[in-house]
């Protein structure tokens, strides 16, 4: 198998044409070489044709002709040759630094509305049990700093779903300083009832005590500061790298709750049918943080980052 060559870069790229060429070769030489990449991949544009560069030598560049909607044409000595970055260079270069960037069902990072293009802000969600946390907009996304806490005490950033059935699916990373041996700082998504005040939700927690890295659960709570119960979990044997990608669905009958290494492939850990906790069924969705421990302190510091919010399929 071949691997695809990366984007190249470099700044100043333009030259000009050392020789006219005709509407179907695919080597040509520019007058001063030294101005484009010293290999392949690279974009270069001749009157209104693009071409992709596949490789320098000197002064002679290898190219394949009519790229990204535009048609090969013949072309005088002395045209200008400039490197340019089009909307499918771009997509390449983005390519090189994340394998499913434009897959079908990958979502990009950003926080939006319902509707799927509007973006979102920490102004559009609403506080429960914010005790002293606190949130700030950061180039698109939210960032949340949780206090310690010595028992259950989930900060809730919540938004009213539409009528089921829906998914909503987000993306989380966090930053963690381990207190006490007892630290239970985690972060996730879930469902709240505003009725009866319940909540089920699903995270990752990173417990002082393990040494094989954070888990998944998915819990039953009275309030944001009391866990009735696990009611999956903990997951063992599962790592968060980087964005630990959560997605919770309300199908009208039954909550169902997955999780994703790269929001693309799903795993549901856990389903529930709605009737069976809740009365009404949940009117409220949220992402939270967590710095919580059964005794003493949690954690010295957690600050969990909201990278990705959307409505899901």
């Amino acid at each position: 198998m071949t691997i695809p060559a990366r984007q190249q870069h470099k700044n100043d790229g333009l030259s000009t044409l050392n020789g006219a060429i005709n509407n179907s070769v695919t080597s040509l030489d520019v007058v001063d070489g030294s101005k484009f990449p010293s290999s392949g991949n690279f974009r270069i544009i001749i009157g209104s044709e693009i071409m992709l560069v596949t490789a320098r030598s000197t002064n002679t560049l290898t190219v394949v002709r009519g790229q990204d909607g535009t048609s090969a044409a013949s072309h005088s000595n002395a045209d200008p040759v400039g490197l340019i970055y089009s909307q499918q260079g771009i997509t390449d270069l983005l390519k090189d630094n994340d394998a499913l960037f434009g897959y079908s069902g990958r979502k990009p990072f950003a926080i939006y509305g319902d509707n799927g293009s509007t973006i979102l802000t920490s102004s559009n969600f609403t506080w429960t049990n914010q005790d002293s946390a606190t949130v700030t907009d950061r180039g698109g996304t939210i960032l949340m700093e949780c206090p310690e806490r010595s028992a259950a005490s989930f900060n809730i950033q919540e938004i009213t779903p539409p009528s089921a059935p829906y998914s909503y699916i987000a993306a989380l990373r966090y930053v963690v300083l381990v207190g006490g041996s007892d630290s239970k700082p985690c972060c996730g998504i879930g469902f709240r009832e505003t009725s009866s005040g319940k909540l089920v939700l699903i995270s990752v927690v990173e417990e002082a005590f393990f040494d094989d890295g954070p888990q998944f659960r998915v819990s039953q709570c009275s309030s944001p500061t009391t866990i009735l119960s696990n009611v999956r979990g903990p997951i063992e044997g599962m790592h968060a790298e980087d964005f630990v990608w959560f997605k919770i669905t309300n199908d009208s009958s039954n909550m169902r709750f997955s999780i994703s290494a790269d929001g693309f492939e799903w795993v549901e850990v856990y389903s529930q049918a709605i009737n069976s906790y809740f009365s009404s069924g949940p009117d409220r969705v949220f992402w939270f943080g967590a710095n919580n421990a059964n005794n003493g302190t949690g954690s010295t510091e957690l600050l969990v980052e909201l990278a990705h919010w959307s409505k899901g399929e």
